[in-house]
């Protein structure tokens, strides 16, 4: 009994694992795509050669940096968390 219970256990914990685990990897993607298309359409513009304006240049870096500060926060989340479970 006390075996099925400790199996019974474990597979809570594995599932719920599993689906932390699809929750991060959604909030992850989310900014990586938002960082992959930003990149992708820079250097789309630059094998066309078109002029970039140095503003608009850098409201594009800055949304990149910005994706990417959400990606390190959400690391640090989940860092945090895994931290409390010690």
């Amino acid at each position: 009994m006390e075996m099925q219970r400790a199996l019974s256990i474990r597979a809570d914990r594995l599932r719920s694992l599993g689906e932390m685990a699809a929750g991060i990897a959604h909030e992850l993607n989310q900014p990586l795509v938002d960082v992959r298309g930003l990149a992708e359409h820079m250097m789309l513009g630059m094998d066309r050669d078109w002029i970039f304006d140095k503003e608009k240049t850098r409201e594009k870096l800055s949304l990149i940096l910005d994706q990417a500060d959400r990606m390190t926060h959400i690391i640090q989340h989940v860092r945090l968390f895994a931290q409390g479970a010690d």
